[in-house]
């Protein structure tokens, strides 16, 4: 199985967005205060890798994954655990807890990964949240081509075109 391990402030939500929309989102049901890009980014992570998430974001703390999963269209299967330490701890059981991982990822604006991660760590910045680099460093981990794979929902009028990146 693939993972993606998420964090949620500062990737799927940033001080754009807050600036944008007036504040940070507190709830799941604040949906259209969240980066509607960036959460198409990473579903489109996860629709080109098979990869399932694992919440490791604060937010596990207050919210049901599983609600969080809804909310957000990601096959969101889990969460971390409420232990002490830093995150990457958290995250180094959670995958010591299963023998299936083929491969792992994690999303993040904080850097308190474990040495042995660092190589499956793609750090976001506060700021901006999941960007094209952070989505193309995901893809490249989790073993997927950032250029292929189809958007979900695409619902644009007729006449449009979907871009061609063959120039690329």
């Amino acid at each position: 199985m693939k993972v993606l391990f998420l964090d949620i402030d500062g990737v799927l939500n940033s001080t754009r967005t807050c600036v944008a929309f007036g504040g940070f989102p507190m709830q799941l049901d604040h949906i259209a205060a969240f980066d509607q890009v960036a959460i198409r980014l990473l579903q489109r992570v996860c629709d080109n890798t098979g990869a399932k998430v694992v919440l490791s974001s604060a937010w596990r703390l207050h919210c049901n994954f599983a609600d969080a999963g809804r909310a957000f269209g990601l096959p969101i299967i889990d969460r971390t655990d409420n232990g002490m330490g830093p995150r990457g701890s958290q995250i180094q059981r959670w995958l010591d807890a299963r023998d299936d991982i083929e491969a792992y990822a994690i999303i993040d604006d904080d850097s308190d990964m474990l040495p042995q991660q660092l190589a499956s760590f793609v750090k976001t910045n506060a700021e901006d949240g999941v960007t094209w680099s952070s989505f193309k460093a995901l893809c490249r981990i989790l073993g997927a081509d950032p250029y292929e794979g189809q958007p979900r929902n695409r619902n644009w009028q007729q006449g449009g075109q979907q871009l061609d990146w063959s120039d690329q």
